[in-house]
């Protein structure tokens, strides 16, 4: 560890609340003495310093509140060493989430997935179809790699409902260069075929079943025989490729 960073974690280690263990906010709560704690616990209900047992001072400390909100924080995943001032943004991103693999029971860092996906399962992509009959409800899940980076393809079936939906999760490696893309997927079975196209901004936090994806009415089958199969092919680019193709025409 260098000298500069043995002073960051010196400034890290006083400026943490002595109640929640965790960084102080830019605008923390101190007593008359001048002991600080993050405002958050002082709304729980914290009515005296848990250092010295005084009141709290309704007075605000200008300079410490600007040394918090100057100051960067340090990433929270195991492993990463990087500091940002947007440290949210910097998490949401971060190759070293821990994920898990949607395929078998392997779990670790996010920039470690992909490793994982190619050694250990078939590979989803654009020109593959992907085959099924709509007998009973089911779930599918495919890997595909695209950009450096990992999605999972997921295809479920509702019978009930008569809804078929194929939706994609990102799990970003922390090599993020575009974070909207266009979806196409073309879906065929004997007597016809459809073609629908979807823009996503992935939010690597929200894999509700909802989002990102393309829902279709089973009614679309109706004039099928209930063994006949259907299929479809899934194309996705992104902003910065669709970009740099129509720069080239």
């Amino acid at each position: 560890m260098t000298e500069r960073d043995k002073a960051l974690q010196s400034l890290f280690d006083i400026l943490t609340c002595p109640v929640c263990y965790t960084r102080l906010c830019s605008q923390p709560t101190l007593c008359i003495n001048g002991h600080a704690v993050c405002s958050e616990c002082t709304k729980k209900g914290l009515v005296q310093c848990p250092i010295c047992s005084t009141e709290f001072s309704k007075e605000k400390h200008i300079i410490l509140t600007q040394i918090l909100e100057a100051l960067p924080f340090p990433c929270s995943y195991k492993g990463c060493s990087v500091l940002a001032t947007d440290i949210d943004h910097h998490e949401k991103w971060c190759g070293f989430r821990v994920t898990i693999c949607e395929r078998c029971s392997w779990s670790g860092p996010a920039k470690k997935l992909k490793g994982h996906v190619e050694t250990n399962h078939k590979l989803a992509s654009n020109d593959i179809d992907k085959t099924f009959v709509l007998l009973s409800s089911f779930k599918r899940c495919f890997a595909r790699i695209q950009f450096g980076q990992v999605f999972w393809e997921i295809t479920r079936a509702n019978i009930k409902e008569k809804m078929f939906s194929i939706q994609l999760i990102w799990v970003p490696n922390g090599e993020v260069k575009a974070d909207i893309f266009n979806m196409k997927v073309e879906f065929t079975s004997k007597a016809k075929s459809y073609i629908a196209n979807t823009r996503i901004k992935f939010d690597p936090e929200d894999s509700s079943e909802n989002k990102n994806c393309i829902v279709f009415h089973t009614d679309i089958f109706e004039h099928s025989n209930d063994s006949d199969s259907f299929s479809y092919k899934m194309y996705l680019t992104n902003e910065v490729q669709t970009a740099m193709n129509a720069s080239l025409l």
